[in-house]
């Protein structure tokens, strides 16, 4: 396919994301699609936070949480969720938060989140003690959330000693842990959620026709890192529960 425009990709998920972002804008530059990546944080605030700046400028191409996107569509933004990702060592498109403690020290009850509107920092622990039937980390049931604005601040606030176990989204871990082992050595996952639907990739409506559904296939035609695999937005409607 070939777009009458360069199209806007953006992310606003963790540092993992943008290498993966950065391969999918190639694979499209190589399917005759010119792409720029944005940086989401380089926008003006319009009162209604990134993300919704991001759908205001209109962003072609938007990944991000999934809870976050099910919001977006719920107030009426013109997103359509078409792929998921499968991330490294996963079989399917899922992902699931990892609660990192320091190595021995299992038993402190502050916990750190990077947002209370993240779905793998802090929701999925909500939805995570209803499907189990167990509140060990329930946000309710610690004697403090220490909120940190992002998934790596989460785990260096657990090595600095600034909180005893964070939630964090796996693939952020994953990838901490393979791009700078040394900061984490003294960390160990302790526990881990049930698997959700790993954050997915959306489309604006700037562009419709043959365009649209050219780009649709040349994302599902997307290999790797990560695959891409098709999505709808009925798959993360539950996350607003």
């Amino acid at each position: 396919m070939s777009s009458r425009r360069t199209l806007r990709l953006a992310t606003l998920l963790g540092p993992n994301t943008i290498d993966d972002l950065r391969h999918i804008a190639a694979h499209l530059d190589g399917r005759g699609v010119e792409t720029t990546i944005v940086d989401a944080h380089d926008l003006p605030d319009i009162g209604d936070g990134v993300a919704g700046a991001l759908v205001a400028s209109g962003v072609d191409l938007l990944w991000a949480c999934g809870l976050l996107t099910a919001e977006l569509v719920a107030d009426g933004a013109a997103l359509d969720v078409v792929a998921a990702p499968v991330f490294a060592s996963e079989t399917a498109p899922v992902y699931r938060s990892v609660i990192v403690a320091r190595r021995g020290e299992t038993t402190g009850r502050r916990l750190a989140v990077n947002e209370f509107g993240s779905w793998s920092g802090y929701r999925a622990l909500f939805h995570d003690a209803t499907i189990r039937g167990t509140n060990r980390w329930h946000p309710d049931q610690m004697d403090e959330i220490v909120v940190t604005g992002a998934h790596v601040a989460s785990a260096f606030a657990v090595v600095d000693g600034k909180a005893d176990a964070a939630a964090i989204d796996h693939s952020v871990w994953n990838w901490l842990v393979n791009s700078d082992p040394g900061a984490v050595e003294d960390l160990v996952v302790v526990d881990q959620t049930v698997d959700c639907p790993a954050p997915p990739i959306s489309l604006g409506r700037g562009l419709q026709g043959r365009d649209r559904v050219g780009l649709i296939e040349a994302l599902l035609g997307f290999e790797g890192p990560p695959l891409l695999v098709p999505a709808s937005i009925d798959d993360y409607r539950f996350m607003l529960a």
